[in-house]
């Protein structure tokens, strides 16, 4: 089965931490970290999963992140679902 990978970069809003649970089929979160610190999004969150459910987890993380975004814990968010596009931002 192949495997994709997804990027979110954030701002965070608050110290407050999160935890994930319901991914579609086969997804996991593989870890956070920083990007640029003097970006507009210093954070970044990476999961992973089968292709055959990537549709299924951007709109799965589109929901979270929005759902952070409305409680204060996210400022904003940039989903990433091609690595070279979080490569191309990241890098220039």
């Amino acid at each position: 089965m192949e495997q994709s990978t997804i990027f979110v970069a954030y701002k965070s809003g608050s110290e407050e931490s999160w935890d994930y649970c319901g991914f579609p089929g086969g997804w996991k979160w593989i870890g956070r970290g920083s990007t640029n610190l003097w970006t507009s999004y210093p954070y970044e969150e990476q999961f992973e999963g089968p292709i055959e459910t990537k549709a299924e987890m951007i709109i799965y993380l589109h929901n979270f992140f929005k759902n952070l975004e409305n409680r204060g814990l996210v400022k904003k968010y940039k989903l990433f679902p091609v690595v070279e596009e979080f490569q191309k931002w990241i890098f220039g």
